[in-house]
């Protein structure tokens, strides 16, 4: 039996009408959502993991490694977007990690306070992909290539019982990838991995070591999180 027009007028209506309440909510998100145009800027906060491959090291002619403990990772950055899917920023990141032992002649191998750690000043580029649209979230994937500066790097050591320290600085590079989540405001959250290479640094002594100079090897992986806003 076919139903009466009205019926099927009321069936239609009654579907335009569920179609339009679903629709509703990712209509008022994508009117919320701040485009590149009305909120280029961007500070963002971070912290994490940091796990720096153990570096081989060369001290008054004798080389071998530093065994070194997963550390922490905490940083900021201050961004800009130039269209949908570029921005660059300027990042800066300490990382700290603890020493567990060494195999270098003339460095104590076993030694409770001995750590090393890095302040790190970099520009990064990144190219954001397009957005997924997951529930109430718009996730967009991102990778980037920074340049910048190993500004100090500082390795505090015992050699034969008596506490000292190693610093330099040097031109450093990363790789970067990750995610971040929109939740149509100006505030944004993202997971990220980089991996940060300094080379060889050439570190001179003080206290203790001093008169003496550590060549060491840095390179560092870091997991973090982080929370930023758009203005």
């Amino acid at each position: 039996m076919n139903l009466p027009s009205t019926s099927r007028f009321s069936s239609v209506g009654l579907l335009a009408a569920l179609l339009c309440a679903s629709l509703a909510p990712s209509a008022a998100f994508a009117q919320r959502m701040p485009t590149a145009a009305d909120a280029p800027w961007y500070v963002m906060l971070t912290g994490g993991a940091s796990m720096v491959s153990d570096p081989s090291v060369t001290l008054g002619g004798a080389t071998g490694r530093l065994d070194l403990a997963s550390g922490t990772t905490f940083g900021g950055a201050v961004g800009r977007r130039f269209g949908e899917s570029l921005r660059g920023e300027l990042e800066m990141s300490y990382r700290s990690n603890t020493l567990k032992g060494a195999s270098v002649r003339g460095i104590d191998s076993s030694q409770p306070d001995g750590d090393l750690a890095a302040l790190f000043v970099m520009a990064n580029v990144y190219y954001d992909f397009a957005p997924i649209q997951t529930g109430p979230a718009r996730v967009r994937p991102y990778v980037g290539l920074g340049v910048g500066f190993a500004q100090e790097v500082d390795a505090d050591l015992q050699a034969r019982g008596a506490a000292g320290q190693f610093s330099g600085s040097r031109a450093a590079w990363q790789l970067g990838l990750g995610v971040n989540w929109d939740y149509g405001s100006r505030w944004f959250a993202g997971a990220g991995l980089r991996y940060t290479d300094a080379g060889r640094i050439d570190m001179a002594g003080s206290g203790a070591v001093g008169g003496q100079s550590l060549d060491l090897r840095y390179r560092a992986f870091t997991a973090s999180a982080s929370v930023g806003y758009r203005f």
